[in-house]
């Protein structure tokens, strides 16, 4: 229950990371810091899978790959629609490349890695290349080493060559990953159930945060995250932090909240928080801080509403149709 607030939240700093750098002026949190702060809310995100992909994995390759495509995919799919549409407006054409890349989950594509028309997504793609070495490992345990040399020569490769390809697969952020599988490892192991302990991990990595620096934006900024530019540097700065918190929220519980309710809802917030938000600048001049705000809530309604209205009933609806009869295996 308590990884559900810390999703909840993840998902929550990430709406403030984009919706407090929508203003064209400074205000006392609109300064570029709070906004900085918040994107590690990807880097939690990360660290969160990793975690729970170990401890939920389980059963036959092809089981747990139609389980993560069934709560991934058809909400993207859905989600995507209305960004196409929106871009396409704006600009009067389709590009192949990030159509391609929303519906493939994957980036890499000739000399340049495109993202999708959901600029979150392009963490998704990253999700989609971690479900698949799960699913190798699932299916034989040896594949753990070849995926880690594999990874370890792609590492090379980018550094020596830059091709795309390998910016993707020997990307630094995938060591996020890693980092929620060794957490996981080590919880199954060594159950830390002191919440003095806990508490002390998460405060210590939210503090970290708060107090290493943030590079004015640089480690956010997602074409150099893409190509491996920065990606190191952001799991230093970003990602260890994200680890302690993630670790320390697993020795603590959390009841049935809000918070609890957020974290159900974090995958539609995440996805549909940020469409039209740009559309916020043409509002009479106001306050950056006010108008930060106004956008803030308006990217959690979305989500949230997303969450109501689609998610939940597309679920539905996918889970009757496989637990329909007609539909059961001979």
């Amino acid at each position: 229950m308590s990884l559900q607030v810390v999703r909840g939240l993840a998902a929550a700093s990430v709406v403030v990371a984009h919706a407090f750098r929508v203003p064209a002026t400074e205000g006392f949190l609109v300064d570029g810091r709070l906004a900085n702060i918040a994107a590690a809310g990807v880097d939690v995100f990360f660290v969160l899978s990793g975690v729970i992909i170990f401890l939920v994995a389980g059963g036959s390759p092809s089981a747990f790959m139609r389980r993560r495509f069934l709560r991934v995919m058809p909400l993207y799919y859905v989600a995507t629609i209305p960004y196409i549409v929106v871009a396409v407006l704006a600009s009067g054409v389709i590009e192949p490349d990030r159509l391609a890349t929303s519906y493939l989950f994957w980036g890499a594509w000739g000399d340049r890695i495109s993202v999708p028309y959901i600029a979150v997504g392009w963490t998704l793609n990253f999700e989609m290349l971690f479900y698949l070495s799960a699913a190798l490992v699932i299916w034989a345990r040896h594949w753990a080493l070849v995926l880690i040399a594999v990874y370890a020569a792609a590492w090379f490769g980018r550094v020596q060559w830059g091709w795309p390809v390998l910016q993707v697969i020997g990307n630094p952020i995938i060591l996020e990953f890693l980092m929620g599988v060794a957490i996981a490892a080590l919880w199954r192991r060594w159950q830390w159930n002191s919440r003095a302990l806990a508490w002390t991990m998460v405060i210590a990595g939210v503090a970290a945060l708060i107090a290493l620096p943030s590079r004015d934006g640089a480690l956010m900024w997602m074409p150099d995250v893409l190509n491996g530019k920065v990606a190191f540097e952001r799991v230093v700065w970003w990602g260890i932090p994200a680890a302690l918190i993630v670790a320390g929220a697993l020795g603590i519980e959390a009841r049935k909240s809000f918070l609890t309710y957020l974290g159900d809802a974090s995958y539609s917030v995440y996805l549909g928080h940020s469409l039209l938000m740009s559309a916020f600048l043409r509002l009479p001049p106001m306050q950056a801080d006010i108008l930060a705000l106004i956008i803030f809530t308006y990217g959690m309604t979305i989500g949230i509403a997303l969450h109501e209205f689609v998610e939940k009933p597309l679920l539905a609806y996918l889970h009757r149709r496989r637990a329909s009869p007609q539909l059961a295996p001979a």
